[in-house]
């Protein structure tokens, strides 16, 4: 975690469990999609809040389980204003500086490879978080991170080829931009293509995955009534294969 007087905030919207990974239908259930869905935020969470340049973790939106994960996990959980994901994240994005955040680091809830290390690389970019660093996905010409320092305001821009369009509307208002290439944080799952590279990765994923299934059925169970605490007590499973002794 960052230390001093520089502070990063990680800002990770997410949609309800049922509504995300529509495309991996063909390879997952519903059920299923929604444990990975809820494995690779808890991933994204926990490798981030181990990651030295980060001050705090968090989360926009969701449904009762991410709730639940990202009180017990995460830093800060806010519901989901509406208005759709832009106008969500800029307004999450002018609540951290009004917060005194002296950078944000917006990242999607599906990067299974993170780690705290490729985090850092990227932070390390922007130069003391002075300059904007933006992470292309490796596929589809999206944004899969996307650092902005405190400066003139900014509306993200995410959607399909979002990636050059945030390039040019951070160099339109005079930010100084790094780009940042990296399989671990560009390497995103969306399609049963993308479920199979990272199976033909890491097969140990099946049973990972079976874990969570049961994770988001304990989550919603949990009563409305329960604090912090109950949710903190539950014993998550990993979110990737343990490192070999």
């Amino acid at each position: 975690m960052m230390e001093g007087t520089e502070k990063l905030i990680v800002i990770v919207p997410m949609k309800p469990l049922a509504e995300g990974k529509a495309r991996l239908a063909p390879a997952l259930e519903a059920d299923q999609r929604a444990a990975l869905s809820l494995l690779m935020l808890a991933h994204v969470l926990l490798n981030a809040r181990d990651a030295v340049s980060v001050t705090e973790t968090w989360v926009i939106g969701g449904d009762y389980a991410v709730q639940r994960l990202a009180k017990a996990i995460s830093d800060r959980w806010l519901p989901d204003p509406g208005g759709g994901l832009n106008r969500t994240l800029a307004q999450a994005f002018a609540a951290a500086f009004e917060a005194g955040t002296t950078a944000i680091l917006y990242l999607p809830g599906d990067l299974p490879l993170l780690t705290p290390a490729s985090i850092d690389r990227l932070v390390a970019q922007s130069q003391t978080l002075e300059k904007a660093v933006v992470t292309p996905a490796e596929r589809d010409g999206g944004t899969n991170a996307l650092l902005l320092p405190r400066g003139p305001t900014f509306r993200p821009l995410l959607g399909p080829s979002s990636f050059h369009r945030h390039l040019d509307a951070l160099r339109a208002d005079r930010y100084q931009v790094v780009i940042h290439k990296s399989h671990q944080i560009g390497f995103d799952v969306d399609t049963p293509e993308d479920w199979d590279q990272l199976l033909k990765a890491r097969p140990e994923m099946v049973e990972i995955l079976q874990q969570w299934q049961a994770t988001l059925f304990a989550l919603n169970a949990l009563p409305e009534t329960s604090q912090t605490g109950a949710a903190s007590g539950l014993n998550l499973p990993p979110t990737e294969p343990r490192s070999q002794p």
